[in-house]
């Protein structure tokens, strides 16, 4: 017999006679030590060794293995104290139905043969033999695992198919979908160029620095807006935009007037323009405000510029040649 035998075995016994849990420890116990002798058997085991192994005392050992022995699942044979261990020795059944069955198959032969020898000679239809259906399941059974064959075997083709179209489209990979510019981002951009634009005549080159700057500055305006209980929808936010950059005066943000400087420089505008309403004036305001005076009136077109520097450059060229030609006279 097999493990799986002597467990079958013990299940089948325990459909007609009840098993304790101790005595089922018991058993299990015996039967794995049995299989680690390498299937001796019979074999000792000292009763310390049961004991200590599944917890269980002397006395409730002994009760236990004279009822498995009673139940026709083991033979023992007592040990003595400090000299002999214990033997025991699980049943094998299958030996006992082999022997059994075999003498009295071979009295039946016998008797049969003595009465038509020609049995021995007839031919099996091999053809009308019916299968042997596989042992252990049942049709209900066979057809769930038939079902589930068959959605493995689909699912294996789905995924052969979808192999193919990836290495096929490996060569090409579908580029990202392009995120849609924020609509707010866009018509803050669009202020700040025309702002721009008609500060110093001339056009703003626009980066992705920027883009993310004037994100930055915006979330800046939103939270001011938050904490003084405004609106901050888009147009409420461009509005606020278009007051941060006509209330700009610093002089060096004029100068160098971008919106990653703006941003940087958030707290100290708004503390400019904080201190303007409160009466105060910064020391740079004139100058900042003459600057640009002197920007705009003097700003035209490139070709005036260099008219103009070139009618200079001729008058002072004039007065230089007088002023030779007077020295030479005297």
């Amino acid at each position: 017999m097999t493990y799986i035998d002597y467990i079958n075995l013990f299940w089948k016994t325990s459909q007609n006679v009840k098993f304790s849990s101790n005595e089922a420890y018991l058993y299990f116990f015996l039967l794995s030590e049995c299989n680690i002798r390498g299937w001796e058997n019979p074999f000792e085991c000292p009763n310390r060794r049961i004991i200590l192994s599944i917890g269980i005392s002397e006395p409730t050992l002994i009760d236990c293995r004279n009822r498995l022995q009673s139940k026709g699942l083991l033979i023992f044979e007592s040990g003595k104290r400090n000299e002999k261990s214990p033997v025991y020795y699980l049943n094998d059944l299958s030996k006992h139905f082999s022997k059994t069955f075999s003498k009295r198959f071979s009295k039946d032969l016998s008797k049969n043969l003595s009465k038509d020898p020609s049995i021995l000679y007839k031919t099996i239809d091999l053809d009308n033999i019916p299968p042997t259906p596989p042992k252990g399941i049942d049709k209900a059974k066979e057809k769930e695992l038939l079902e589930k064959e068959e959605a493995l075997r689909v699912l294996e083709e789905e995924l052969k198919k979808r192999e193919a179209e990836l290495g096929a489209q490996s060569d090409n990979p579908p580029s990202k979908p392009k995120k849609r510019p924020n609509p707010l981002n866009s018509e803050a951009r669009k202020l700040f160029e025309e702002h721009y634009q008609a500060l110093f005549s001339s056009s703003y080159y626009w980066s992705a620095k920027d883009a993310g700057n004037m994100s930055s500055l915006l979330k800046k305006l939103k939270f001011q807006r938050e904490k003084k209980n405004l609106p901050i929808d888009d147009q409420g936010v461009l509005n606020a935009l278009k007051y941060l950059l006509d209330s700009i005066t610093d002089g060096w943000i004029l100068e160098n007037f971008s919106v990653t400087n703006i941003n940087s420089k958030f707290n100290e505008i708004v503390s400019q323009i904080m201190a303007k309403k409160n009466g105060q004036t910064t020391s740079n305001t004139t100058v900042v405000t003459d600057r640009l005076n002197n920007r705009r009136t003097s700003s035209g077109t490139d070709a005036e510029n260099k008219r103009r520097e070139r009618e200079h450059l001729g008058h002072l060229a004039d007065a230089i040649l007088q002023q030779s030609a007077a020295q030479s006279s005297k």
